[in-house]
Parts: structure tokens; C-alpha cells; sequence
């Protein structure tokens, strides 16, 4: 798509999205709809659409699990059900509008990271954002007025977003390129969705997933 070529295009598409992403959470908690079973119905409904996409080219084979990478990238998606799972609780609590600043904010995560791991180089602007970005976090999640000195559930929605950015440069600095774009986002959905399964189980909600009520809440 041309329209995807051009970089602000697409830095305002994916910043659309993710403020929608917000909106969804905050509707969810509204309709008292489960979040965790939602979140894996939402994954699976991924993989499975991406399947279909890939119908041609599947990547559930026994040589594709094979290539390097496999493993790796569907790892990423643990770190995609935790943050989801926390940006949703967040959402609930304080609101779409904050958690959608601290998450956006967790961009200073990854490049702290590449400038004490990588040594990479930025200029005064770059330091001066990050300082800006911390500052942010820090103002948004200083709520006295409530009778706490922060909300702990901004910081880990900064946190966690800024992991998930960081797992998927490490991942693209791999450069598997074995994997194309779609196959990339159904790996990590599965993984994502996979992690969910988990959880659940853990928590003896396996049930909820098949629970109309407890999914669509008080929306039907």
C-alpha cells in the first residue's frame, strides 16, 4: 500500500490504532466484559485470520519450525499478553487517556536500552526527549489527590510497552529472514495466545473462554 510507504502516514496510522486499542479496554471495562478472555479470544481470532491468510504458505510446519527464529518470535508474544493484560487494568483504572500517554511514552524504554547495550549514538534532542518522556510518566502517574503517591498500574503499562518495542528491535536486529511480515505477526499472536491459555488455566478461569456471559458481559 503506497499510503503505508510514506513514514507519517503510517506513524499516524499506528498511533490511530493505538489509541482505538485504549478506547476498546475502556469499553470493555464499561460493559463489565471479562478482560483476560477477551484478550485471547482477540489473539486467537488473529492466528486464525492470519492462517487463512497464509493458506498458500503456512507456517505450522514441521520444516518452518525449523528456521531460526521460531521459537524466538512467539516468545514475543508472552510480552504481548502481560502488557495487553496490563494496559487493559490500567485502562479500567485511570483511564484511556493516561494509559495511552504512558504506553506511547515507553518509547524511551528501547532506546536507553540501545545506548547502554549497543553504545548507539543520539543527539541533545534525543536525550532531551527521553528526559521529557520519563518526566511524563512521572507526572501522569503522581496522583496524591487519590490518597497514593503513584499509580503503579501507568508505570507498568510504561514498562511493559517499552519491553514488548524492545523484544521486537532485538528480534528485527536477529533478522530472520526467513519470516515475512505476516508470518512474523501470526508467530507472535500465537505465542500471545498461547501465554493467555496459560494464565487462565493457572488461574482455573479455562471455563470463562466458553462463558457468553462472562465475554460479552452486560453488552446483549
Amino acid at each position: 500500500m503506497q499510503f503505508l510507504d510514506n513514514p507519517i502516514s503510517a506513524l499516524a496510522l499506528s498511533s490511530g490504532l493505538s489509541v482505538l486499542i485504549f478506547l476498546i479496554f475502556k469499553w470493555i471495562s464499561k460493559k463489565q466484559v471479562a478482560l483476560a478472555p477477551a484478550i485471547v479470544w482477540n489473539y486467537i481470532t488473529c492466528v486464525g485470520a492470519g492462517v487463512l491468510f497464509l493458506w498458500g504458505n503456512p507456517v505450522f510446519t514441521p520444516n518452518s519450525m525449523q528456521k531460526p527464529g521460531f521459537f524466538p518470535i512467539i516468545s514475543l508474544g508472552i510480552l504481548f499478553m502481560i502488557t495487553f493484560l496490563l494496559m487493559g487494568m490500567a485502562t479500567a483504572k485511570s483511564g484511556a487517556g493516561l494509559s495511552a500517554v504512558a504506553s506511547k511514552m515507553s518509547v524511551s524504554i528501547p532506546v536507553l536500552l540501545a545506548l547502554i547495550f549497543f553504545f548507539e549514538e543520539i543527539s541533545i534532542w534525543g536525550y532531551t526527549g527521553i528526559a521529557l518522556a520519563l518526566l511524563a510518566v512521572y507526572i501522569i502517574s503522581y496522583q496524591p489527590h487519590v490518597g497514593k503517591s503513584f499509580d503503579r498500574s501507568l508505570i507498568w503499562v510504561f514498562i511493559g510497552s517499552g519491553l514488548v518495542d524492545t523484544g521486537m528491535n532485538l528480534v528485527k536486529h536477529a533478522d530472520y529472514i526467513h519470516w515475512n511480515n505476516l508470518q512474523f505477526a501470526v508467530l507472535t499472536f500465537t505465542g500471545a495466545a498461547i501465554t493467555g491459555l496459560i494464565y487462565l488455566s493457572l488461574k482455573r478461569e479455562i471455563k470463562t473462554l466458553l462463558n457468553l456471559h462472562s465475554f460479552y458481559g452486560d453488552s446483549f
